[in-house]
């Protein structure tokens, strides 16, 4: 769940959940895992959690994935919740969470 830029695993499977194609991309890919991997390239220190909630018994496919994270430096946190669908998905959150 944490991305690369981060030094998160691609392969270890602790760091992977199923995400659908149309949420990763725009949600993640140009939303919020841009965010990070844009403040990280900047030299930021940043402070990630990323949950994966799982709203369907017997899914592997969590129904939402929450990021909290937020640069130590200004101490801004961002709180976005990606609610995900084979469709696409939404995004809801504090007013500084990317939408998309």
């Amino acid at each position: 769940m944490i991305p690369a830029a981060a030094s998160g695993s691609g392969i270890d499977l602790r760091n992977l959940v199923a995400e659908y194609e149309k949420t990763n991309t725009p949600y993640l890919n140009y939303g919020v895992e841009k965010e990070i991997r844009d403040a990280i390239k900047g030299g930021k220190q940043l402070v990630i959690s990323v949950i994966p909630h799982y709203g369907n018994p017997g899914s592997g496919i969590p129904t939402e994935i929450e990021f909290n994270y937020g640069s130590v430096e200004d101490g801004k946190m961002k709180h976005c919740v990606i609610t995900q669908s084979p469709t696409g998905g939404t995004t809801r959150g504090s007013k500084n969470c990317p939408r998309r």
